[in-house]
């Protein structure tokens, strides 16, 4: 497991590294927030839900158009007897 004090080997968009974010006193809250395992814990959460779920269109029976963040391996077409439209 990566050293939670030094996160600089980061390089996806759901982290920031360490350093960033300048050298006043908010640079300084920013880095020690990057440094804290509270941080890593809420990025690594942010990158679940954006593996683990997609984001479908479906019609009702009024024709009004929904849409919902779903896990992509749930069957919302057998599920709510819909049909789903591709959401780009």
């Amino acid at each position: 497991m990566e050293n939670e004090s030094d996160n600089s080997e980061n390089n996806d968009k759901y982290r920031i590294n360490k350093g960033e974010s300048g050298d006043g006193f908010w640079g300084k809250v920013a880095d020690a927030w990057v440094s804290s395992s509270v941080y890593d814990s809420l990025a690594s959460m942010a990158e679940w839900e954006d593996e683990n779920h997609e984001a479908i269109q479906f019609v009702l029976d009024n024709d009004q158009n929904y849409y919902a963040l779903v896990p992509k391996d749930a069957d919302v077409e057998k599920m709510y007897e819909v049909d789903i439209v591709d959401v780009k």
